[in-house]
């Protein structure tokens, strides 16, 4: 019985340091698109350097378009809340 309770504490330990490893789900999902990118960017130079090349280059115009469209639905979220 005392082996069962020491068993179960310490599967209950491993949980909580887990936990705090992973810390927040925001953390889990940045380092997923991190690691998403850093293997998409790997894969494209490794299979069309110069098809790559021309992707990256576009990317600060996405990145742009993506944070106006950021920015309107959080407006548009704060007025459908009030």
């Amino acid at each position: 019985m005392y082996f069962h309770a020491r068993q179960q504490q310490h599967g209950q330990n491993d949980c909580f340091c887990i936990g705090v490893l992973i810390a927040d789900q925001r953390t889990g999902l940045s380092t997923q698109v991190l690691s998403n990118l850093v293997s998409g960017i790997i894969l494209a130079f490794y299979h069309s350097w110069a098809l790559a090349l021309i992707t990256l280059a576009t990317l600060p115009v996405t990145a742009i378009g993506f944070w106006f469209q950021l920015k309107s639905l959080n407006g548009f979220s704060k007025e459908v809340i009030r």
